[in-house]
């Protein structure tokens, strides 16, 4: 009775899927009678499902299990409805292992004849069927496989319908950089026949769980097309970066039961050298003439990305499809590199504008109030120059051009927009002519005896300004000189900020040639180096061109647990018969045959201290010779490690194991990190291992001890050493966070992607300072020798050493802005000249940003200031000829009322200095007269003997009447120094205040003697 009711059963699902399709009237094969009206005929053939399927359910139920569910069903042909015979029923499982999610495919019935099957599943729970069927006389499958999600509540009956298919064999993997790490695979027929039958036709794969080759099914007869999409991950989420289909043009068609093979990377690596690498340097090259000649330097580097484009199209043609991928992601690397500093150089330059701009106001109204005093002459030349420099401004600099982009300046999606350069431009010039021709000192109050700080740095500028206009010149020809010089370093300098593939030479020997490649760790901040990735590894071992690979063993570094705090040891060696331990804090495995090859390192044992480990010593150990002599251990003994028993095969010299050096040029010790803590932020700083506190293991022992052994690095020998340097390149660009070093020729070379700030011309650049700091100090040091008169009337008039200097400084100072900020636009118009020539001079990388503007004019105010520094000095002292600056009122303890104080006044000869005296004598004597009522001279004698001037002396009491009335008792005196005379005044206070009537008695003397200096020693 099963046996009819599945019969007709199965004959009225074909008649329903036939009319589902619309092709159920050529195909069914039962009485005419049954061929109502359309409208009608599907809800007759439904009516009559459910009563059929009704009453078999009285015969399931009564089958079913209280612990079991059964599921039943049929699985068909989708093409003809024909049922499978042999077809296989699955279940999906998923099961987590180290933390990733895996699925488990097992196969747990199979059709009958009739293509009938039952499975009996635990209740309460949800799976994953799926049916297929395959015919082993076909390469590839031959129905594509059908999945279905049940629940496991009550007995269910199950229609696989299969559809006859083919199989692609995708090999290889789809990443190109080191970034990408997901890709799918997604299978995709013009009939949408995959979709309407519950196949899959999405998957997707990780770098992590990556398999040489997959198996995708598609439709057989159809037309097919599998597309492949690849992700980076971004922030907390992934964007799709590339995607390519399978053909490149058309679609597939198999027949079915055909199996048809891909291989990934050379499909990705022909869509990149073809379509999307091409692409992308069509973009930058438009980015790049957007600027045109400004572009030089970013044109060299997108030449060479061309150029490692070409190369790959080569090498894809030769099928070498390792070196084709590291040429291809380098020439990624520079476009992005490239694309990413021109949109910062256009975003730069605007932003620079509204900085430029005012500069260009300010130096042009200081160069215009240096030409001329007239304030009609001061404003038509100042406009003149801003107009003439905006303009060459606008041609040469590229800010202007993009100013009105609403990508680069926000202010061009305003209502000012249009508007935004005439604003600039106008205001700039008004803010310039009013700082240059403000009247500062207006509303300022002041009094006879001291001046304001503001009217002491306005005067300074004023005197400076003064000077210069009164050689206009001399003051061009240093503003030439400076801005020749600051042009100069503008335009033949380069430094930037660039990413991609680093090569460095590295001053250090290797031990041995072979490539050193180490993975940094996720965490590169804290750990220095992390494990690598079993998959390199792999890749390794089946590469044509490695002829042996050596790994190394280490523990992973220890980390301090507080700031402040050393790491915690991995463990303790003990010395099972005493008991005594020792700590541990550095673990190395290797394989000894290897290692011992490579980098010596079965040297570090001393003679009669056992011997270096051999590949069958899996139960040795080598120990330090401190840990020898704290353990009581000799070679043989046996000691406990991690809980396992090791047989001591060596005993190694500290020392010894310290020298040894790894093919990167450094120690092969392990490491520890130690965390400190600056400012709330914790740093930390990686240390080798102390070498006494280290064990040497073989490396498959090492990989068994309960610690956190990883492998840190692996030794490459490739069969031709020629290809080393190319090989060791093309890893670091291929797999993530790889570095390599590789080392041939007694040089190493490191390869990593990073970044790096590359940098030339300022030592040429520091030459030029110098020269130019020269010629300043000359040309200020033969001004002041000229003004001589002009200095001694400013001292007389009161100005004291410092302001004189000031005076000085404040001319360099005033020269260093106009050609600081006027070099600099003459280096940026610079650039336009001299990389026309540039078989000639340097290419380097135009400087648009504010901050190069900032530093031409520190670059100018260092030379113009330096040079003047001295002249300045000298112009302080012409009068007074004394290292002295200012007066110094020396404290006197224990009660003395005598100050003494040494005047800024160099007497040379017996006979200046008696010259000295009478000078002194006679002013002392005018000083008085009747005349004098506010400032006197009382009492004045001259003792000592004329013959010899060092006995002389003056004596005087000097009365100034005031608001506060100043009374002193003086005594003036030479004292010998050297092979000059220095002159001592000591003095006395006879009233109250006893420091400030000191100090206006001192002042008073130094007047007189700077009339001296000016009258007796300068000669006109």
């Amino acid at each position: 009775m099963e046996d009819i009711m599945k019969k007709s059963f199965i004959i009225l699902l074909r008649i329903y899927n036939n009319y589902h399709v619309k092709r159920w009237y050529k195909q069914m094969k039962v009485s005419k009678a049954l061929r109502f009206n359309r409208k009608i005929n599907p809800l007759i053939i439904s009516l009559i499902i459910q009563l059929l399927f009704l009453t078999c359910r009285i015969n399931f139920i009564c089958a079913f299990d209280g612990q079991k569910v059964r599921f039943y069903g049929f699985v068909l042909d989708f093409s003809n409805n024909e049922t499978l015979c042999g077809a296989k029923i699955g279940i999906v499982e998923r099961m987590g292992i180290g933390g990733r999610v895996t699925e488990r495919q097992t196969i747990i019935a199979e059709t009958d004849c009739s293509g009938f099957f039952e499975i009996y599943l635990d209740s309460a729970r949800d799976y994953l069927l799926f049916a297929y069927y395959d015919d082993a006389s076909t390469p590839g499958v031959d129905y594509v496989p059908t999945y279905k999600i049940v629940s496991a509540r009550s007995p269910q009956y199950i229609n696989f319908s299969l559809v006859p298919g083919a199989s692609v064999n995708l090999t290889g993997d789809p990443l190109l950089s080191s970034n990408e790490g997901v890709f799918s695979f997604e299978v995709k027929d013009s009939r949408g026949i995959l979709s309407s039958i519950s196949s899959i036709t999405y998957v997707p794969e990780s770098r992590f769980t990556m398999k040489e080759s997959r198996v995708i099914f598609v439709p057989a007869s159809t037309n097919v097309t599998i597309e492949v999409n690849i992700f980076m991950e971004v922030g907390r989420g992934i964007v799709r970066v590339a995607n390519f289909s399978i053909p490149s043009s058309g679609y597939l068609n198999l027949e079915k039961g055909e199996l048809r093979e891909f291989d990934l990377k050379s499909y990705r690596l022909k869509v990149e050298a073809n379509i999307n690498l091409p692409a992308f340097l069509k973009n930058v090259k438009s980015l790049a003439e957007k600027i045109g000649v400004l572009s030089t330097y970013e044109r060299t580097k997108i030449s060479k990305a061309e150029n490692l484009l070409n190369r790959a199209r080569l090498l894809l043609s030769q099928e070498d499809l390792f070196n084709a991928q590291a040429d291809l992601y380098e020439a990624y690397l520079i476009l992005a590199d490239v694309s990413g500093s021109l949109l910062n150089m256009f975003q730069n330059s605007v932003y620079s504008v509204f900085f430029i701009t005012p500069l260009i106001g300010l130096s042009s109204s200081s160069l215009g109030a240096l030409l001329f005093r007239s304030k009609r002459w001061k404003v038509l030349t100042s406009t003149s120059i801003y107009a003439f420099l905006i303009i060459t401004l606008y041609w040469a600099y590229p800010g202007y051009i993009f100013l009105q982009d609403p990508s680069y300046n926000p202010l061009a999606k305003t209502i000012i927009g249009p508007f935004t350069f005439p604003i600039l431009v106008a205001f700039s010039l008004i803010i310039g002519l009013i700082i240059i021709n403000a009247p500062y000192t207006r509303g300022e109050k002041s009094d006879r005896r001291t001046l304001s700080t503001r009217s002491a740095i306005i005067s300074a500028f004023f005197l400076a300004g003064e000077n210069l206009k009164r050689r206009k010149f001399r003051s061009l020809l240093i503003v030439v000189m400076v801005l020749v010089s600051v042009a100069s370093f503008i335009s033949l300098t380069s430094l930037s900020y660039e990413g991609g593939l680093i090569t460095e030479k590295i001053n250090k020997k290797a031990p041995s040639q072979g490539i050193f490649l180490f993975q940094q760790s996720n965490n590169s901040e804290v750990y220095p180096f992390g494990p690598v990735e079993s998959y390199i590894l792999e890749w390794l071992n089946k590469s044509d061109k490695v002829n042996l690979i050596s790994i190394l063993f280490k523990n992973f570094p220890q980390v301090s647990p507080y700031p402040g705090v050393p790491p915690q040891p991995l463990g303790s060696l003990i010395n099972p018969q005493l008991g005594t331990s020792y700590d541990v804090r550095g673990v190395i495995g290797l394989k000894p045959s290897l290692e011992s090859n490579l980098i010596g390192i079965n040297h570090i044992l001393e003679e009669n201290m056992g011997r270096f480990l051999e590949d069958e010593d899996t139960g040795g150990i080598l120990i330090s010779e401190k840990a020898s002599e704290a353990l009581r251990i000799k070679p043989g003994d046996t000691v406990i490690f991690c809980g396992m028993n090791f047989k001591v095969i060596g005993i190694f010299s500290s020392a010894k194991l310290k020298e040894i050096i790894d093919l990167n040029g450094n120690p092969i010790l392990p490491q520890e990190v130690f965390v400190a803590s600056l400012d709330s932020d914790l740093t930390y700083t990686p240390t080798y291992v102390a070498p006494e506190n280290v064990v040497i293991l073989v490396g498959e022992t090492a990989s068994r001890l309960p610690l956190r052994i990883v492998v840190s690095r692996v030794i490459i020998r490739l069969r031709e050493n020629e290809d080393m340097v190319s090989f060791a390149r093309a890893l670091a660009l291929i797999f993530p966070r790889v570095e390599t070093f590789a080392s041939l020729n007694n040089e190493i070379i490191h390869f990593y992607i990073g970044s790096r700030l590359i940098g030339y011309g300022f030592a040429e650049s520091l030459i030029l300072l110098i020269l130019t700091s020269i010629n300043v100090g000359i040309t200020f040091l033969t001004s002041v020798y000229e003004r001589r008169r002009e200095i001694m009337t400013l001292s007389t008039i009161g100005l004291n050493p410092s302001q004189i200097s000031a005076i000085f400084m404040c001319e360099s100072l005033i020269i260093a802005l106009i050609a600081g900020s006027l070099g600099y636009l003459l280096g940026l118009i610079g650039y336009h000249v001299f990389l026309n020539f540039s078989m000639l001079v340097p290419v380097v990388k135009y400087k648009v940003e504010a901050s190069w503007c900032i530093l031409a004019i520190f670059f100018s105010m260092a030379s113009a200031m330096t040079g003047a520094l001295i002249p300045a000095l000298k112009a302080s002292i012409i009068t007074t000829p004394s290292l002295l600056r200012r007066f110094m009122i020396p404290y006197e303890g224990g009660g003395k009322e005598f100050w003494n104080i040494e005047i800024p006044v160099k007497i040379v000869g017996k006979n200046e200095l008696l010259s000295f005296f009478n000078f002194m004598e006679r002013r002392l004597k005018d000083y008085s007269r009747t005349s004098h009522l506010e400032e006197r001279v009382e009492n004045i004698t001259l003792e000592g003997d004329p013959n010899d001037p060092e006995s002389l002396s003056l004596h005087f009491y000097y009365k100034k009447y005031e608001s506060t009335n100043i009374n002193t008792k003086n005594k003036i005196f030479a004292t010998i120094k050297d092979n000059y005379y220095t002159i001592t005044l000591s003095s006395r206070s006879l009233s109250p205040n006893k420091i400030e009537n000191i100090r206006q008695t001192a002042a008073f003397i130094r007047r007189l003697a700077l009339e001296y200096t000016e009258k007796e020693k300068i000669r006109f």
